[in-house]
């Protein structure tokens, strides 16, 4: 299986409005990821994990690098 080296550089203003469990929950049940919660953080992801964060790119939701 792929991996990928994400780090993630900004979060959408908005979504930082809602409260820090929201945020958990966004980041871990929707983008299945477990350790990256703010700016800076970088994570290991597979291929499947890297569409969602593509397309949470796409929205506007967050932006991220490939490392």
């Amino acid at each position: 299986m792929a991996k990928t080296k994400v780090k993630l550089i900004s979060i959408n203003k908005t979504l930082l409005n809602y409260p820090e469990s929201y945020l958990d929950h966004y980041f871990n049940y929707t983008l299945f990821l477990r350790n990256i919660r703010k700016v800076g953080d970088e994570e290991v992801v597979n291929n499947y994990v890297l569409g969602l964060l593509n397309n949470a790119k796409e929205l506007g939701l967050i932006d991220f690098i490939k490392l």
